[in-house]
């Protein structure tokens, strides 16, 4: 078809994933704090507690901040070396899809669904967004490969070395992502519920247990020993608090699934979801719909691992896009070999269009020019644009403050500037806050000094009187988007009564 060579499909996916992975500017608010916590690792020689300005950040477990280090490390402070670790990851699950389509069924099948899950759109565009979830998906990917393996092994003691890798992996996979490894673990042990008696070995072993502990809780255990209160955030937020409780305000009413989630397990999957129609129309007249079919081995497996995290993401409480996107690996295998069969048996000019190495090649080189055109683009949560138009007014000030969440990691991680976060109300115990107004004012006051601040919509106007009280005055510079930068300094009142609306600022 495309080539006989699997390893064609590593190369390719790499040649998608790596061309013009740098060439867009970070977006706030995800991408840029992953590369600020990974900046900072490299500045403190911390790498056990993840910093966020220089404040222990526990929202993640380290793996991904550990890469995106490591990456930074060699090729310098760039996104090219912030997206790189995404790139790769996306290329070897593509890949190991490839290795579990060939074990399922053949080398010919396998490469084509390694081919159509690199270009399926939604892995595609989460390849090139700075998050945990890509490299979440090759750590269950992988571990769903070495299940299988020892699924399939003739003999105990190869199934018992696949199924050790398996829990190896998933370590990995903890230390990714923490407690999102659940829902694939959940498919699997109900598929060996299911099929106990036709395995060699028990998927449970005590050294796949003792390496799972090792690899996935040592970093935690470590953390809730030196750092007071993190047990509360890895119980109460990470999982209480993401599953059963709406913290997060993140998409939790019960309708949200249907325009957050059906969506995207559609044109998700496009352009290969169109062969939908077909494939459905053929499986429905093969009577692969009866409960006699999916109880086979391969049809079950495959359902499982699609159906059972679906069921627990749709009814968790917390919900954002690429949750989702560990559904992607089994519906493309389905996808794929619904196709493969149509093919083979020439039912369908349409699917024979779309599997063509014409189309493969120019649907890639679209994917590849999307990614170069994006890099043009002006768009407000580009970082780097907004760092960029501040830069001018930095190297006048010796002080540089920020107001309130949500974090600049922008500005701070391309200016290289520590900035001070403070509040516009007095906040008791909240880490991120530094310092207080009035001590603010006093420095100011102590040293004649000018500072910059950043403020995002106009949470500057409910501190006009506190500032006029501490003799503050302050003036609009500059504006991208929802972020405004102003100068504050110590000056007399009738100075800042005399102040021509301060806070028109025109948006540029």
């Amino acid at each position: 078809m495309y080539c006989k060579n699997i390893w064609f499909v590593l190369l390719f996916s790499l040649i998608l994933s790596i061309s013009f992975q740098g060439s867009r500017g970070l977006y706030d608010f995800d991408e840029t704090r992953y590369a600020e916590v990974a900046r900072e690792m490299l500045l403190t020689g911390d790498y056990l507690i993840p910093k966020r300005d220089f404040h222990p950040h526990l929202s993640k477990p380290p793996f991904t901040y550990w890469m995106i280090a490591i990456s930074m490390k060699i090729l310098g402070i760039n996104e090219w070396a912030v997206r790189l670790p995404n790139a790769l990851f996306f290329s070897l699950t593509s890949f190991l899809v490839a290795l579990i389509g060939q074990t399922l069924w053949d080398r010919k099948t396998g490469i084509l669904s390694g081919l159509i899950y690199s270009t399926t759109l939604l892995p595609y565009v989460a390849s090139n967004i700075v998050t945990t979830d890509t490299i979440l998906v090759f750590w269950e990917t992988v571990a769903v490969f070495s299940f299988l393996k020892g699924y399939l092994a003739q003999r105990p003691l190869e199934a018992k070395r696949w199924f050790t890798l398996m829990w190896l992996f998933w370590g990995f996979g903890f230390l990714t992502k923490g407690v999102a490894i659940g829902p694939p673990i959940a498919a699997l042990f109900l598929f060996w519920i299911i099929k106990r008696k036709e395995f060699k070995a028990l998927p449970l072993s005590l050294l796949g247990t003792i390496l799972f502990f090792i690899i996935g809780f040592t970093w935690y255990i470590w953390i809730v020993l030196h750092i007071k209160g993190s047990l509360s955030i890895f119980l109460k937020e990470q999982i209480i608090g993401r599953l059963f409780k709406d913290i997060y305000h993140r998409n939790s009413a019960w309708y949200a699934p249907f325009y957050l989630y059906l969506p995207l397990l559609t044109l998700g999957v496009f352009p290969w979801f169109l062969t939908w129609p077909v494939i459905f129309r053929s499986l429905k007249d093969r009577n692969w719909f009866s409960w006699e079919i999916i109880l086979r081995r391969k049809p079950l497996f495959l359902f499982l691992w699609f159906t059972v995290p679906l069921f627990i993401f749709w009814f968790a409480k917390s919900r954002l896009p690429l949750y989702i996107l560990p559904l992607f690996t089994p519906l493309v295998l389905i996808t794929t070999r619904g196709i493969q069969e149509i093919y083979e048996e020439q039912k369908s000019s349409f699917v024979n269009v779309l599997i063509s190495k014409q189309f493969l090649i120019s649907w890639a080189m679209i994917l590849i020019l999307l990614k170069f055109l994006a890099s043009f683009l002006s768009v407000p949560q580009d970082a780097r644009y907004y760092s960029r138009k501040f830069a001018p007014y930095l190297a006048s000030a010796n002080c540089f403050l920020a107001l309130d969440q949500p974090y600049y990691d922008g500005m701070a991680f391309y200016t290289g500037i520590d900035w001070e976060y403070l509040s516009t109300e007095e906040i008791k115990d909240a880490f991120y806050i530094e310092d207080t107004w009035k001590n603010e004012a006093k420095e100011l006051k102590r040293i004649s000094k000018k500072c910059l601040i950043l403020v995002r919509g106009n949470k500057l106007l409910y501190l006009k009187d506190k500032l006029h009280n501490l003799g503050l005055a302050f003036q609009a510079l500059d504006r991208w988007g929802k972020i405004s930068l102003y100068e504050i300094s110590f000056q007399r009142l009738n100075r800042m009564d005399n102040q021509s609306n301060p806070y028109n600022i025109t948006k540029n």
